[in-house]
């Protein structure tokens, strides 16, 4: 029995022994499982940061795109940002994707150049360059480094020291967690349909084109001019690119309320309903404004309408295609017969970004006509469209920049201390018309240019004619040739001009993967590596 009893003892000492070493092995598991994941973790973390670090990047880049003067008379794209900024931007948005981690995050960019940007089948495999960093976010005005402009790639190298778990008992270094993302960048038509202010340029290709000195510094492009009083683009006579997007004509008798008013040629109107008047002209204007327009005709909607179509923006439809007079689209009852607009030289030379679908033999009765209203923008819309920008717009690459004083600091841009900087953007879709109306004895007429001119296209800024006589013109309405978006800034807009950049515009890149860059409307997309 003795013997049997000690025997007994000695197996449950090696079982423990065992159960010991078992439990050391799990534990090790265990501890390699969590350390495998906690990697894995860290890597996907790494990723998440290069994807989005690039995306902000491309964004960035695909956004500032400029035309400016190349030789001869061609025209040359360059992107109107530095890598400073683009460095600050991918580095911010990596930090903003990165859900947790302890260590310091380190990011790179890398610009793809390729040989032949005018050729996309030549853009893969790109040339890749190395792009400049920044110690300090954001990045400093000076000195700055141009983005090469044959950049159609943008690549986001992440990178993270951590230690693991496990490695950590046994002293072991730290690991790397490290990733890397690749956009494309690619042109895209421009939208011509979105949002837009009551307000109107005449079509003029060289005002895409910006000067920014020979040699080029496309980072310190001064900003267009779309408005003044005497501005070449907007003001013709007592027309100063304000226009009526009520749904009818206030030319034409009208009553509010009446079942015999003539309707506008505007694809669809205004129907967002009523809003909180936004127009600053308090008694004038009833404390609820109803979108569809209206309501002061002997004022041409100036008090009320206009202003609050600045401030909300007008939420109908223009449309650059509508094919008016025909089966599909007949003219609204009370309209006199369209004129046909003839030959115009606005339609040689169109840029491939430019949608014209008025262009072409047989095409002069397609796009609305708008009709104009009087009033000085500056003077009587500036406030309520800087009301609007402060409130939907937002910063961007452009927003630091000192203004009014150039040799001063911009001081907190977009903050409660904000001082001399461009401030918040807000890019909008600008419509742009070629020829125009004047409205007389219950009729429209074609207005051209003075002299022998037949091209109303070509319209002067005053001494105007009705075709086909001697008696001047007026421009009381006017052709939607094509829409074009400017970025608007909150600082640039003021009582005697208003200011800003063409382009801006983010669009699909499953519209045109293939697309070059233009200055207008550009996107980007990941594509993997």
């Amino acid at each position: 029995m003795r013997r049997g009893a000690r025997f007994r003892r000695d197996q449950e000492g090696q079982t423990l022994v065992v159960i010991a070493l078992a439990v050391v092995v799990l534990l090790g598991a265990v501890a390699l499982g969590i350390d495998a994941g906690y990697g894995l973790t860290q890597r996907r973390v790494m990723q998440n940061a290069a994807d989005g670090g690039t995306i902000a990047a491309a964004k960035l880049l695909a956004t500032s795109v400029l035309a400016v003067p190349g030789p001869g008379n061609t025209t040359t794209y360059v992107f109107g940002t530095d890598q400073q900024a683009v460095y600050c931007r991918a580095l911010e948005t990596a930090q903003a994707n990165r859900s947790f981690g302890f260590g310091t995050l380190t990011v790179t960019v890398e610009y793809g150049v390729v040989s032949n940007p005018s050729n996309p089948a030549t853009w893969d495999p790109p040339t890749w360059q190395a792009g400049a960093s920044s110690a300090s976010c954001p990045a400093p005005s000076s000195p700055s480094t141009a983005v090469p402009s044959a950049t159609r790639f943008v690549r986001v190298r992440s990178s993270t020291s951590y230690r693991s778990l496990f490695a950590s008992v046994l002293g072991q270094p730290s690991m790397v967690a490290a990733a890397q993302a690749r956009a494309h960048l690619t042109g895209t038509p421009v939208p011509v349909t979105g949002p837009t202010w009551p307000m109107v340029r005449h079509y003029n290709p060289a005002d895409f084109v910006n000067n920014c000195g020979t040699p080029c510094d496309p980072t310190s492009v001064a900003p267009t001019t779309f408005w003044s009083s005497n501005n070449n683009g907007a003001v013709y006579g007592n027309f100063k690119a304000a226009v009526d997007l009520s749904r009818y004509s206030t030319n034409y008798p009208y009553t509010e309320g009446g079942n015999t008013n003539v309707e506008q040629l505007i694809a669809s109107t205004d129907s967002t309903g009523l809003h909180p008047d936004a127009s600053a002209n308090g008694s004038n204007c009833s404390a609820t404004w109803d979108a569809r327009g209206d309501h002061n005709p002997t004022n041409h909607d100036t008090p009320c309408d206009v202003p609050n179509w600045f401030y909300y923006a007008f939420g109908g439809t223009l449309g650059l295609d509508t094919a008016w007079g025909t089966p599909s689209k007949p003219l609204p009852a009370g309209q006199s017969a369209l004129r046909a607009l003839g030959n115009r030289s606005v339609c040689t030379g169109i840029p491939v970004y430019v949608s014209a679908p008025s262009c072409g033999n047989g095409n002069d009765t397609k796009g609305d006509w708008v009709e104009a209203t009087g009033g000085n923008i500056g003077s009587n819309f500036s406030s309520v469209l800087r009301a609007r920008i402060d409130l939907q717009g937002a910063l961007n690459e452009f927003s630091d920049r000192p203004f009014p004083n150039q040799n001063q600091p911009c001081v907190d841009p977009g903050g409660p201390s904000e001082s001399n900087c461009y401030g918040k953007a807000l890019t909008m879709l600008i419509f742009l018309w070629d020829c125009a109306e004047d409205f007389n004895g219950g009729n429209w007429a074609l207005v051209v240019p003075p002299g022998n001119g037949n091209d109303c296209s070509q319209l002067h800024n005053t001494g105007n004619k009705i075709q086909g006589t001697n008696s001047s013109a007026s421009v009381d309405r006017v052709h939607l040739f094509t829409a074009a978006p400017f970025t608007f800034y909150k600082a640039l807009v003021n009582t005697s001009n208003i200011q800003g950049f063409w382009g801006g515009a983010w669009g699909s890149s499953n519209s045109c993967p293939s697309c070059t860059l233009n200055p207008l409307s550009n996107s980007a997309y990941l594509d993997g590596e």
